[in-house]
């Protein structure tokens, strides 16, 4: 669970940024994807926003659960 913490009806978007996680590092990241804490690793960062622009040539992120790419980068408003 990337944002166990989201609400659908708080009004907010839940923005998850992960940093690169060192290869030593990959076992602690992955018990905490399952086990809902993701948020509590120092490798990943969560903002709650109204709005989002992210301005970046070949953008990869995950919508809804699944991979896009944004070629131009990405504007997102709730």
């Amino acid at each position: 669970m990337i944002a166990p913490l989201a609400k659908i009806n708080d009004g907010y978007l839940d923005l998850v940024i992960m940093k690169k996680v060192p290869l030593y590092a990959t076992a602690q990241v992955a018990y905490h994807l399952f086990n809902r804490s993701l948020y509590r690793s120092k490798y990943v960062e969560v903002l709650k926003c109204k709005s989002i622009s992210i301005e970046h040539s070949n953008l990869k992120a995950h919508v809804d659960g699944e991979p896009i790419l944004f070629e131009e980068g990405m504007n997102v408003e709730i």
